[in-house]
């Protein structure tokens, strides 16, 4: 299940200067100043990010 912070179609970028984790840091807050994730949402767990993201923890 692809989650909508991190649809397929706009991938996080391995080889960019910006690490990993600033790049998932930045489309947490962009979903929640957009309403995306509403207040008590949980969001995905590491597993299963990284498993969708095919990068480490």
């Amino acid at each position: 299940m692809k989650t909508a912070i991190f649809p397929a179609n706009k991938p996080l970028q391995h080889n960019s200067a910006l690490p990993l984790y600033r790049q998932i840091y930045q489309r947490l807050m962009q979903a929640i100043n957009q309403g995306i994730l509403k207040p008590g949402q949980r969001i995905p767990s590491i597993r299963t990010l990284s498993s969708e993201r095919q990068s480490a923890r």
